[in-house]
């Protein structure tokens, strides 16, 4: 009876094993983390996960500015951030309750709910606020707000610009193309949606309203490492 007893133990603490050996990772879908979300513990103040067009938009944000961007992915219990300055982070997802947790409680945070205007904040601004909103979240110097009028662009609208210089580290046009998608990503987080019309191979195109906004890259024919190239913030009120 007694080794009738222990074979059931072993064979019992063996189901045991197996099953927990066996257990599946926890799997989350992409909409339990979107939101905004503010921290508990962790580095960033407050973070965003949001889809844009088809695009899984990821930011960060200290004293209410932008602190840095961009994608993300999931898979299974597995978070992988890409940022626009080429670095790559994995987290391991977990909630305790409505709190978002990575990496086993390392970090803490819990969901904010915003307002509309919060979540909006450059639904009243005019087009030169619009800029200075720029200026102060996009994490790249720019020049003071300027005057801008050049023959390709309506002369009935009165224009201001404000510019940032890109200089060039490898081949191509990487850092030009960085410096754009994260002003392009902030219009389109505050509610600017891509205006066709106005879209060439040098200057992309958002508007919200009456508000319009250009995004003008300038550079060489044959643009070389270590060259200054320009992106120029254009933004007016349409009649």
């Amino acid at each position: 009876m007694e080794r009738l007893s222990y074979k059931f133990i072993v064979m019992a603490l063996g189901i045991i094993l197996s099953g927990s050996c066996n257990e599946k990772k926890n799997t989350f879908h992409p909409e339990r983390v979107i939101g905004y979300w503010k921290a508990l513990a962790g580095e960033n103040e407050n973070i965003q996960f949001e889809k844009v067009d088809s695009e899984f938009v990821y930011s960060t944000f200290t004293y209410d500015r932008l602190a840095s961007s961009g994608t993300w992915t999931i898979e299974e219990d597995q978070l992988t951030i890409n940022c626009d300055d080429g670095t790559s982070t994995k987290l391991k997802v977990g909630f305790i309750g409505d709190t978002l947790v990575f990496n086993d409680g390392a970090e803490k945070y819990i969901r904010v709910v915003l307002s509309g205007n919060e979540k909006t904040a450059a639904v009243d601004l005019n087009d030169v606020e619009i800029l200075d909103q720029i200026k102060n979240n996009v994490n790249v110097v720019f020049s003071e707000k300027e005057p801008f009028n050049e023959g390709w662009i309506s002369s009935s609208v009165r224009w201001s610009k404000i510019t940032t210089e890109v200089t060039l580290k490898s081949e191509g046009l990487a850092e030009m193309v960085a410096v754009a998608n994260q002003v392009s990503k902030y219009l389109v987080v505050h509610g600017f949606q891509a205006d066709t019309s106005k879209i060439s191979e040098k200057v992309s195109s958002y508007r919200k309203g009456k508000i319009c906004v250009m995004i003008r890259s300038r550079a060489s024919s044959e643009p070389t490492i270590g060259e200054a190239t320009y992106i120029d913030v254009i933004s007016g009120m349409a009649n």
